[in-house]
């Protein structure tokens, strides 16, 4: 829990922290995007009947700062599910995670686009239900990210970007407890907004 809440202050922490850099971007110093997408469980299972969780959704809202025309910080959080059955018994196992997480980007901008990529950490809230029962856990977990996105005026732009993210999870049916990784592939639309 200690492991938790200083990861919860650290994110915090260098948000606010990168509020107080003097800079002026193309737009303004904020912007706020949201990116819908997918989530593609990358990670081999083996009390899956298929062995790997299926694809699902994944929506994400992010907050960020420009701390110079090369660098930017983001707070975020999220949401994403994936499903499964349980070998042999075929019971269906459902995997709802919320998320809170922080990024610092580097950013080449070329014209009206700005490339990126970056890394950062988390907080990821999971539930497992397992029918009838459910489980929830909270574990820490690391990302690594790039994309772009085309500025369509001075504050509207939109995008692509492509996340990679480690981070684990157990799951209980009252008798067995599986442990199991969340590792995988985020693909997101991005659309946003400067000021």
């Amino acid at each position: 829990m200690k492991r938790i809440l200083l990861m919860g202050f650290l994110i915090l922490f260098s948000s606010v922290s990168l509020i107080f850099f003097p800079f002026r971007s193309f737009a303004g110093d904020y912007y706020f995007s949201v990116k819908p997408g997918v989530y593609l469980p990358d990670y081999n299972h083996g009390f899956l009947i298929d062995e790997t969780f299926d694809t699902g959704p994944n929506f994400e809202f992010v907050f960020g700062k420009y701390v110079n025309r090369n660098l930017a910080g983001e707070l975020g959080a999220g949401y994403f599910q994936t499903k499964g059955e349980i070998a042999p018994s075929r019971t269906g196992l459902k995997e709802q995670v919320f998320d809170i997480f922080y990024t610092l980007k580097g950013l080449i901008p070329i014209g009206p686009v700005e490339l990126y990529g970056g890394g950062g950490f988390g907080v990821y809230i999971s539930k497992a239900s397992i029918y009838p029962d459910h489980e929830v856990n909270t574990n820490l977990g690391l990302h690594a990210l790039a994309g772009g996105i085309f500025n369509i005026d001075e504050r509207l732009f939109v995008g692509l970007e492509g996340k990679y993210v480690w981070s684990s999870a157990s799951f209980s049916n009252g008798s067995v407890t599986k442990d199991a990784q969340l590792d995988g592939i985020f693909v997101n639309a991005v659309l946003g907004w400067k000021f």
